[in-house]
């Protein structure tokens, strides 16, 4: 592919991305060669006292952020649209469940001289107990992208997780460098790829913010909860209470929505304990799996405890005319 047919069907993607127009024609020549060269840049070892892994910039020279070969390619080592194909692929490929379990850093016993995790891959019963596991942890190291469909209204969510390279990258509200995914539209492959913010000297240590999107401090604290649940817990009532709106095509998703009349006086009301929470939902997979005996399904919204759907919902002032809450 040329370099002016690339553009024509990648350059929407790299700009929402944010990927400055100088490195362009090395992203072009890296994927069109297959050039994943970040380990002639980087030395990726782990900090025992930090108990944590550590990348930085290696070799002789500096990584510039104004030098157009300084971008990277990362693999994306697994990739899935469900969390129930997930689940399924790795019961099959007994290579890639153990390939995950040691990504996400899991450690299998070894009882009785058992051979550890290769032998655990082979038994049924560890296999499930296993991939559960590695499911549980694995939202530390998935990302997702969006692809649209011709038999959705919305776009398809793809998860994917980037090989040991990537996931080993560590946050920083400061970062040295960033990522952004990208499809590879002739071949439909998925590509993440990282770029330096600042110029990086050697030994200079390469991380990222997990969560560039989000500005407000509350934001940010909920978006990186699941690496750091303190940042969540010491929000104060003197922190503003408000997520990031978006840009202008968030802010007209939200154009009609409707909000309860005393929204400073609404209280929360407790669950019912004395039966199940009724489930209304048009989610085919939640409806086929929800067997939680705490639930049970309902056809009509307005008897619902719990309203689990997959239009944008806006009729907020009506929820306050019921009698109970709703969630």
């Amino acid at each position: 592919m040329d370099y002016e047919t690339f553009l024509a069907l990648h350059k929407p993607q790299l700009e929402t991305a944010g990927v400055p127009e100088h490195f362009w024609p090395t992203v072009h020549a890296k994927i069109g060669n297959d050039v994943f060269d970040a380990g002639q840049h980087f030395a990726m070892g782990y900090d025992p006292a930090e108990s944590q892994w550590c990348i930085q910039v290696t070799g002789e020279s500096t990584i510039s952020a104004s030098e157009a070969d300084h971008i990277f390619l990362i693999d994306h080592a697994w990739t899935y649209d469900s969390i129930a194909t997930a689940k399924a692929q790795l019961k099959q490929n007994p290579n890639l469940l153990v390939r995950m379990a040691q990504l996400v850093e899991y450690e299998v016993s070894q009882e009785n001289g058992s051979g550890g995790m290769a032998e655990d891959a082979d038994d049924e019963a560890k296999v499930v107990n296993l991939v559960d596991t590695v499911m549980d942890r694995l939202w530390l190291y998935v990302q997702q992208y969006r692809i649209a469909t011709q038999e959705q209204s919305e776009q398809k969510p793809i998860w994917y997780v980037m090989d040991e390279f990537g996931c080993r990258l560590q946050h920083s509200d400061d970062p040295t460098f960033k990522m952004a995914p990208l499809l590879y539209g002739p071949e439909y492959i998925g590509y993440t790829l990282l770029w330096p913010l600042c110029d990086v000297e050697v030994d200079g240590e390469v991380t990222r913010d997990f969560a560039y999107a989000a500005k407000s401090p509350l934001s940010r604290a909920a978006c990186l909860a699941p690496w750091y649940p303190e940042r969540l817990l010491c929000m104060t009532e003197s922190t503003p209470n408000c997520l990031d709106v978006g840009d202008d095509e968030a802010k007209e998703e939200r154009c009609g929505e409707s909000l309860p009349s005393a929204l400073d006086q609404l209280q929360l009301s407790a669950c019912p304990t004395h039966r199940p929470l009724k489930v209304f939902t048009d989610h085919e997979l939640v409806r086929e799996f929800l067997s939680d005996g705490r639930f049970s399904l309902v056809d009509n919204e307005d008897d619902a405890d719990i309203l689990w759907v997959s239009w944008h919902f806006k009729d907020f002032e009506g929820l306050e005319k019921r009698d109970r809450f709703t969630y």
